[in-house]
């Protein structure tokens, strides 16, 4: 049964993309936990393409989606429990995310966290196929310091699912990234822009990526 319908995108074909948490398993696959994340294609007349699963043996909720030009799928959220073909679990809920392919094959998936809950919170496609992603963390991200409470951050993967780049920011209070914009930057790189709430003020922060420059606020 689908408990919530999380995001929605649209293909460059006409093609929609429903990103649900389901309660209950479907007509056809059992979920794997108490609640599990499904991907459904729905063509331009609106008939079921395919539906993708991913499970966890506790739970796992998908909070972002987004489609690439070529018809790549990217789902990202966050997990509790064991994650197929992903790293181990750290501390109660982590990010992951999850690439497809135009045919709903899975490319890859990564799952990076810190002891405390962190999720993802926005994903979006760079120009060459990577994936960029924004979230909340509720402590230190690998070598990032953690700024007090919980924190908003930015990531970045390859195309092929390669970390490039992680760096966590914030207050003292509560704060995280909601939001994400990726563009190109006209010059080999990529321009970064999250948005988010910072000691409840609205912030928006702007990053650079570039292959032979590396990541910049």
């Amino acid at each position: 049964a689908v408990r919530a319908a999380q995001a929605v995108a649209t293909g460059a074909d006409g093609a929609i993309y429903v990103l649900a948490d389901l309660s209950g398993d479907s007509a056809n696959t059992a979920i794997k936990g108490a609640r599990d994340v499904a991907l459904m294609k729905y063509d331009s007349a609106g008939k079921l393409v395919f539906t993708q699963m991913l499970g966890a043996s506790e739970s796992a909720s998908g909070f972002a989606l987004a489609v690439s030009a070529d018809g790549k799928v990217a789902v990202a959220g966050a997990v509790e429990g064991a994650l197929s073909n992903a790293g181990a679990a750290r501390g109660g809920q982590d990010s992951f995310v999850t690439v497809f392919d135009a045919g709903g094959k899975e490319v890859w998936t990564q799952r990076r966290a810190a002891s405390g809950n962190d999720s993802v919170r926005a994903v979006a496609f760079a120009p060459d196929g990577g994936v960029v992603i924004a979230g909340q963390a509720e402590s230190a991200l690998g070598a990032a310091l953690a700024a007090g409470g919980a924190d908003g951050y930015v990531r970045g993967f390859s195309a092929t699912g390669g970390e490039l780049f992680t760096r966590q920011f914030g207050t003292g209070a509560a704060d995280s990234a909601t939001a994400l914009l990726v563009r190109d930057n006209g010059a080999g790189g990529i321009d970064i822009f999250t948005g988010g709430v910072e000691n409840n003020r609205g912030v928006i922060r702007s990053f650079s990526y570039a292959p032979g420059a590396g990541f910049a606020a």
